[in-house]
């Protein structure tokens, strides 16, 4: 036969149409022909999968941005080495908690996470930074990115007419946070209880709400209130996950410390279940102001689920509900007389 070694293959494994077929080819060379292919395709198939994402030297050439953390993940080929390891991790994140009276909640927000995750992406051997770079370099950078920050909200003002002022009207010392702006021909004011300062966690509960409250309206004279929150629900009253309620009366559940509270919360036919709305009211009530209470469920108070997990759980998708009802209120109210309502 005639041609190059491409069409002499064909003629003796008997494949092709370009050339005859070998009549001297034994019928065991042609067994092994077919074996070694299905080899072939076996050693194909499984070198077709995908490859990982990064290599050992990207993992060193590549910017640090732990807020693509998913592109870093390293092989689990042994999860609970894996699993044993992480936890070791976790002994000693712990054990600087302890030592140094770190607040437990400050390991969970988004910022811990990414540092964890751009100490893990650096690898062995990360100097930490010198109390110098904190006071100084690092400092100014920090400050740098939140003008920018800042700047974006000021666009945003320039979009939406809302702006963040300062605490200038409230007493020094006070954790409150105050949002001023315009929607709609309203005047709205925005008031957030703020941190502890002592224990580092959300100001909730009563107290907070109602010193909070009581001063806000002192002080920004406002005519009409809006208190926007989360609640439990009860799942024997009809309520779900993400629904919204406009509360038609409210009642202290924890008044009297001899009165259960479920049972003093049946007794009023309660159908959520809050933490802040009756101290709002009982404020609101005593400075003549009246008030609206808007309320998204994140947990059922008498389901089968740990209350503070379904509550987690929940929290985002029910805050954008009650953004979204929230907005229908205001909008609702743009326009109208307080004896309208």
């Amino acid at each position: 036969m005639r041609g190059g070694i491409y069409r002499l293959k064909e003629h003796l494994a008997h494949v092709g149409k370009n050339v005859k077929k070998c009549t001297s080819a034994t019928p065991q060379a042609l067994e092994a022909k077919e074996k070694v292919g299905e080899e072939s395709e076996e050693v194909t198939c499984v070198g077709s999968s995908q490859p990982h994402k990064l290599g050992p030297i990207d993992k060193w050439t590549r910017a640090i941005d732990p807020t693509k953390a998913d592109s870093f993940k390293q092989q689990q080929l042994n999860k609970e080495l894996w699993k044993e390891r992480e936890h070791e991790v976790h002994k000693f994140i712990a054990r600087w908690a302890y030592n140094h009276g770190i607040p437990f909640n400050a390991c969970d927000n988004d910022e811990f996470k990414q540092m964890c995750e751009a100490i893990g992406q650096f690898g062995p051997g990360l100097t930490p930074p010198t109390q110098d770079a904190f006071r100084g370099s690092l400092l100014e950078e920090e400050y740098e990115r939140t003008k920018c920050l800042l700047q974006e909200r000021e666009a945003e003002k320039m979009k939406n007419g809302c702006s963040i002022m300062t605490d200038a009207c409230f007493p020094k010392g006070a954790p409150w946070v105050w949002y001023h702006g315009s929607y709609k021909g309203l005047h709205i004011d925005l008031v957030l209880p703020g941190m502890d300062a002592v224990f580092g966690v959300d100001s909730v509960g009563t107290v907070p709400v109602a010193v909070v409250t009581s001063f806000s309206i002192q002080t920004l004279k406002p005519d009409l209130i809006i208190n926007a929150g989360t609640a439990g629900g009860f799942k024997a009253k009809g309520a779900s996950i993400s629904d919204v309620f406009l509360a038609s009366d409210v009642a202290f559940h924890d008044r009297r410390i001899p009165i259960p509270d479920k049972e003093l919360i049946l007794h009023n036919d309660a159908t959520i279940k809050d933490m802040e709305g009756a101290a709002v009211a009982y404020v609101a009530d005593m400075f003549s102001t009246p008030a609206i209470f808007v309320k998204a469920v994140t947990d059922i108070v008498d389901g089968v689920k740990p209350t503070y997990e379904e509550f987690l759980q929940n929290l985002i998708a029910v805050t954008t509900a009650l953004e979204l009802a929230v907005t229908k209120v205001v909008d609702f109210i743009s326009g109208k007389r307080i004896s309208d309502l």
